[in-house]
């Protein structure tokens, strides 16, 4: 069904060729859509040109990106929810902002958040965004998941010195020298902090949590006013350890 918008149009293309037996032909893909041709043509090759689909001799198939986002998916949900309930009790127990997400090709991905009722309407607003990016690798070292995806490839250490480090606060850590050393500290504790470094006002540390099939961060993102960091880290390691085991179990019992 056209819904007339550019996505809309997508998804109907995607959806038929996904639902086709075989490739799916220019002409059936247009009669399946009820599209016209040359906007059929246009879209359908350009998530070819995206990878979302692939043309042959006999007309289009699904791409394998689309196989590599349902496979980061399934990862997001079972981490989602195998997460979702230790988030909530860490949440609850410091009063602060939690997450969880995995590590995926060249990108961290939340996949899950907890927060108190005193922190919704931030967690509502526009700038969620700034809580909850899409961090690719060697991205805002200054952050405490971008630390550790740096550290997660040591080699990209050198090229992250140089391209020096932005300042977002007057407490940002620019010196290259200090910037090696808390990602060489990163890579050998698998844990990360940050003091009003993205945010005046706001500390955050996160930390890695190895799993059989996909490597996840927890983090926490906390008041300074409001929670020690000390106290914060020690609460957040304890969740740590627990969700490392519960996703271990996860792993062992579900099928492959």
């Amino acid at each position: 069904m056209d819904d007339h918008t550019v996505a809309g149009r997508m998804l109907d293309i995607i959806e038929a060729v996904a639902t086709s037996v075989g490739a799916m032909s220019l002409a059936r893909l247009t009669a399946e859509t009820g599209l016209p041709k040359a906007t059929v043509r246009r879209i359908a090759n350009n998530l070819v040109g995206h990878r979302m689909l692939q043309l042959g001799p006999d007309g289009y198939r699904l791409g394998l990106r689309v196989l590599e986002l349902g496979k980061s998916a399934e990862r997001h949900i079972a981490v989602a929810e195998t997460a979702g309930p230790f988030l909530q009790e860490l949440s609850q127990s410091t009063g602060q902002i939690t997450w969880a997400g995995v590590v995926a090709d060249d990108s961290f991905l939340i996949a899950d958040t907890a927060f108190t009722p005193r922190h919704r309407t931030l967690m509502a607003s526009a700038t969620t965004r700034d809580w909850m990016p899409r961090v690719r690798r060697g991205e805002c070292p200054r952050t405490a998941v971008g630390q550790l995806l740096i550290a997660l490839e040591p080699d990209r250490i050198e090229d992250v010195l140089r391209a020096g480090i932005p300042r977002a606060t007057p407490y940002t850590v620019t010196s290259p020298q200090l910037v090696l050393e808390r990602l060489r500290h990163a890579t050998d504790s698998g844990l990360a902090t940050e003091y009003e470094e993205s945010r005046l006002g706001w500390w955050c540390a996160a930390t890695v949590v190895p799993g059989p099939s996909a490597t996840h961060i927890i983090g926490i993102t906390a008041e300074t006013k409001s929670l020690p960091p000390a106290r914060g880290l020690r609460q957040l390691n304890t969740t740590a350890d627990q969700l490392g085991k519960a996703m271990k179990e996860g792993e062992g019992s579900r099928p492959r």
